[in-house]
């Protein structure tokens, strides 16, 4: 492994310096919450991939646990390392979910992306904010060296965003019906809790994006941003939810040194005060809702069953239970799960155990993707997937894709949901949308 120190370039200007390469991303810690945003990562000009198209959607997590291992080579230090940095649609989850118990799914792929999508750089930016720090990480000298010959040259002119104004798909008295809708299942006994969403679309040019992305970081960063620009779409994600974390270690109640497994799902959204005392009485609005509660618990229990599977027997252990986590724009409530990965559990076997989260999904998991796609009637594609990196070993950090737009062929689709429970108000429902969508709304003029 390579090390090279490098001045402390802002993040945003180190993804610009990438554009002129092939595939950039920035992994983006734009800002601490939760103890999430410490690390940002960037590059381009990837050497090695692993793309899977929905029709072979079975073979995607064989093939990426067999890349990983690898492109695995050499040790590390024992901070974060992506070897490959990518993205999962939500739509991997039929072949996962759904198809082992003999169910299809009817709505319509208009994105038509791959389900999975990762790429290997041979050398990668790491910015650790708590101590300051830049530098580049490479396999070679070579690597190393074409990396920090595009972070010296200056950074190419920011075009304008020049999106057109954003317009719903749906109108809102349609959404209020879906939540009807579903509301109906669940006093049916179908389902728990149904994670529902709709589209905002806007039409820009693809140069637009990265001003789209640097303006929405500045206005509502989070701790797990992502832009990514691939030969098929362009990612731009300022999601604050982990959806999985492997590392080594872990607290002393898993037993010290080993693969611990972790995941943070959110339920339980209120917007931020436009003044101290309007924030303080959204926040214990937020803190009293019986109604998010249920939300919360019941998503809590089903991401303990999902690493139950594949968790040494008696580890899976929740800590930090329904804390609230002040971001710029948003109050959430979130709890921490975590598990002692048990003996012979590899990529494949995590995944398929716990993709899509739960979270994005509703519960029990078939039933309420079943929901989803009767009623949204479009295929999501990274939205709702996991977007982030793979590490050497097991080490990966997987981002839920919530938050998040898709570029494709000149316009910009951009979901927003929530959970909806039995005592759920459509009118209310609606207006949580309303909350999550008001950092795009502003960047775009909406």
């Amino acid at each position: 492994m390579f090390k090279v120190p490098t001045p402390p370039y802002d993040p945003g200007d180190v993804l610009r310096r990438c554009l002129r390469g092939e595939r950039p991303f920035l992994l983006d810690g734009a800002c601490d919450a939760d103890g999430l945003g410490r690390f940002s990562f960037a590059g381009c000009d990837p050497d090695d991939g692993v793309v899977v198209r929905r029709a072979d959607a079975a073979m995607a997590l064989p093939l990426l646990e067999a890349a990983q291992r690898r492109w695995t080579v050499g040790p590390v230090d024992d901070k974060p390392w992506p070897l490959a940095v990518g993205y999962l649609g939500y739509d991997l989850g039929e072949e996962l979910v759904a198809r082992p118990a003999g169910r299809r799914f009817s709505s319509v792929d208009d994105l038509e992306l791959p389900v999975c999508d990762f790429a290997r750089y041979p050398a990668i930016w790491r910015w650790d904010r708590k101590e300051r720090r830049g530098e580049v990480l490479a396999h070679d000298a070579q690597a190393a060296e074409k990396l920090l010959q595009r972070l010296q040259r200056t950074p190419p002119p920011l075009a304008p965003i020049g999106a057109s104004a954003p317009l719903w798909q749906i109108s809102d008295d349609e959404y209020r019906g879906r939540v009807g809708r579903v509301l109906e299942y669940l006093r049916a006994g179908d389902a728990y809790q149904v994670n529902l969403s709709h589209r905002v679309t806007s039409r820009l040019d693809e140069s637009g994006m990265i001003s789209l992305y640097l303006a929405l970081r500045q206005k509502a960063p989070a701790p797990l941003g992502m832009f990514l620009q691939t030969p098929t779409a362009t990612l731009a994600s300022n999601t604050p939810e982990l959806f999985l974390r492997v590392e080594r270690g872990g607290p002393k109640s898993l037993g010290g040194p080993g693969w611990i497994v972790e995941t943070r799902p959110i339920k339980g959204t209120r917007g931020r005060g436009r003044d101290a005392e309007e924030d303080r009485r959204l926040a214990t609005e937020l803190e009293g809702s019986t109604k998010d509660a249920a939300e919360h618990l019941m998503i809590v229990d089903l991401l303990r069953n999902d690493l139950g599977v594949v968790a040494e027997l008696g580890s899976v252990e929740v800590s930090g239970f329904q804390r609230r986590v002040e971001l710029p724009t948003v109050h959430h409530l979130v709890s921490t799960v975590r598990a002692r990965v048990a003996d012979g559990v590899g990529l494949a076997r995590m995944l398929a155990a716990t993709f899509p989260g739960g979270s994005v999904t509703g519960a029990p998991k078939l039933r309420a993707m079943e929901i989803i796609d009767e009623l949204e009637g479009v295929r999501r594609g990274p939205y709702c997937g996991a977007l982030g990196w793979l590490g050497p070993g097991a080490r990966l950090d997987l981002a839920l894709g919530i938050r998040t737009g898709v570029w494709r062929g000149g316009e910009l689709s951009w979901a927003v949901g929530g959970g909806i429970v039995a005592d759920s108000d459509p009118d209310e429902e609606l207006a949580e949308t309303r909350v999550k969508a008001q950092a795009l709304m502003a960047v775009v003029g909406g």
